[in-house]
């Protein structure tokens, strides 16, 4: 992620590829009888649930190590 900060990952830098190559991707949003809800492009699936949940969980991490290293700058 570091490398991602500083503008040199890979996609950044070339190194990688798209993730969807094809031209015309299909897509589609479903949800199942669970209230659960879906979302597939190019064949693959991803869960909004998991995806929001991984958000927050990421935002809180990075409000953590924004809170200690501001506490380290005084």
């Amino acid at each position: 992620m570091n490398d991602y900060a500083l503008g040199e990952g890979n996609r950044q830098t070339n190194k990688q590829g798209p993730p969807v190559t094809e031209r015309h991707v299909r897509t589609t949003v479903y949800w199942t009888d669970r209230n659960e809800s879906y979302i597939s492009l190019g064949g693959d699936q991803l869960s909004v649930e998991r995806a929001a949940d991984a958000a927050i969980q990421l935002a809180a991490a990075v409000e953590r190590v924004r809170a200690k290293g501001s506490r380290l700058s005084e």
